[in-house]
């Protein structure tokens, strides 16, 4: 079976099993005297002479043999979705930190570690404030080899020059880090999200 393609696997044994039970012969009991030289036992059955279409015997084992293909075909899809799990389980187990809450925790005070789990390219938005007539909102792809570090500011030393910070959940699954200045519009939003372990993805600069 290709471990590659279980489905593929299991649906080529169902064939080879339908293919197998559909030409086999069978012997038949003999149903005549032990001296009788038509039925030694072990000759084949003659269909020209057999009573009935198919033997019982043969009939059975057939509905059977019919049983188990339609059983394997049917475990196809499903060995599709257990492997899929399998893959997603075995993903998850890769990557060094599983929680977030510890996750930002080493990203915030370890610059290494931010280099190795920052995306690359990094996405940027922020306000080109030079714009005429007024600010305008920009987008970048960022490569990492352009990206200026530490990426994000120590969260446990921003308190010392009045700015907050807060950590919440944003859309599908992602988590944000927000640090601001109260009552202005200096703020910065770090988005982190799953690819598949924790990494920084976007960047967005809402100071103006």
């Amino acid at each position: 079976m290709d471990s590659r393609n279980p489905a593929a696997g299991i649906l080529a044994v169902a064939l080879k099993a339908w293919k197998w039970c559909m030409s086999a012969e069978y012997v038949q009991e003999p149903a005549c005297g032990r001296d009788d030289a038509r039925c030694r036992v072990g000759t084949r059955v003659d269909p020209a002479r057999s009573i009935g279409a198919i033997p019982l015997r043969k009939h059975t084992y057939r509905v059977a043999c019919v049983g188990l293909a339609l059983a394997l075909v049917a475990c196809a899809p499903a060995s599709d979705s257990v492997a899929s799990q399998f893959a997603a389980t075995d993903a998850a187990s890769a990557c060094p930190i599983d929680s977030f809450e510890v996750f930002i925790e080493r990203f915030d005070r370890e610059i290494a570690f931010q280099e190795l789990t920052t995306a690359d390219p990094l996405v940027v938005e922020r306000y080109d404030t030079a714009a005429e007539p007024e600010p305008r909102r920009v987008v970048e792809d960022v490569a990492l080899a352009d990206v200026s570090w530490p990426v994000m500011p120590r969260l446990d030393l921003v308190g010392g020059s009045g700015r907050t910070y807060d950590i919440a959940p944003a859309a599908d699954g992602r988590m944000e880090v927000r640090v601001r200045m109260p009552d202005t519009s200096d703020q910065q939003r770090y988005v982190f999200g799953r690819s598949p372990c924790w990494q920084l993805q976007r960047v967005v600069d809402e100071s103006i």
